[in-house]
């Protein structure tokens, strides 16, 4: 398989929808500005892994910052405040299957792919 440019893969990465998605209920009502959201099973999350927080009203991405047992710290504050009795929930990539559905067609050319400066000083 061809090496992948990184802008290519930060792109897959970014908006590529994830085939293994993991919903966790929020425990508790995490309220607008500030990081932090309480789910049911923090072990099923990864730091630096992409999120969808909502509920029946509202969501938004954003990224895990930090997991401290149940508490996820996103790296932005929440922009909306969520409720339980609205289903409240995260979803996220399932970390057993590293970044969604693309653990290993991208995943292992981009470790060894150039950058896209390099692609372009190449092709230049």
């Amino acid at each position: 398989m061809a090496a992948v440019p990184e802008a290519y893969y930060q792109f897959i990465m970014h908006y590529s929808p994830y085939f293994y998605v993991i919903a966790t209920k929020m425990t508790a009502d995490p309220p607008s500005g500030q990081k932090d959201v309480v789910v049911e099973d923090g072990t099923k999350f990864q730091v630096c892994y992409p999120v969808e927080i909502k509920d029946d009203a509202h969501a938004e991405w954003n990224k895990v910052a930090a997991i401290n047992g149940n508490t996820l710290t996103m790296e932005n504050n929440l922009q909306y405040t969520y409720y339980v009795a609205k289903n409240g929930k995260v979803e996220g990539p399932d970390p057993d299957f590293e970044r969604g559905a693309f653990p290993t067609s991208l995943t292992t050319s981009h470790n060894t792919s150039p950058s896209l400066s390099q692609t372009k000083t190449q092709n230049a």
